[in-house]
């Protein structure tokens, strides 16, 4: 399940892999395409095939985990920080975001920099980019309305 979100928050002592090969079994759900994709095809096979596990400091360093914190009050902390950064930016323009990386991922450099120009272009229109130059020229916290 955590391969699936934006961002994991994890502890230190966490024991995260995809163990299936240990008992004659394949990752399933989506396992074998977005481990790769988020630590590389050589982690995510020495990992898989090894059946082996890693420990949060390490998930960090190889993109498995975005942010590490020393226990339970400091992982909620991290994950309130997160999603209170999240929820007070344009909606839009975060959704807009994950399209271009996301359907980007799988273009050539070109083709991603033509979908986030058209997703900018798209973005220009609304009344959440109107908002956000209004508030930074008057130096106040926009309102986003998603729209």
């Amino acid at each position: 399940m955590a391969l699936g979100a934006d961002i994991r928050i994890a502890l230190e002592d966490a024991h995260l892999g995809l163990t299936q090969v240990h008992r004659g079994e394949l990752p399933r759900f989506g396992g074998t395409q977005r481990l790769p994709r988020l630590v590389g095809a050589a982690n995510a096979l020495r990992m898989m095939l090894t059946s082996s596990v890693v420990e949060g400091r390490e998930a960090t360093r190889l993109g498995l985990v975005t942010y590490l914190a020393k226990d339970q009050s400091e992982l909620a902390r991290i994950a309130g920080e997160v999603a209170q950064a999240i929820i007070s930016r344009a909606p839009l323009a975060a959704r807009l975001v994950k399209d271009a990386v996301l359907k980007g991922y799988d273009m050539t450099i070109d083709q991603g920099i033509r979908l986030e120009e058209d997703l900018y272009a798209l973005l220009q229109t609304t009344a959440d980019r109107a908002e956000g130059v209004k508030a930074f020229l008057e130096k106040r916290k926009p309102l986003f309305r998603g729209a």
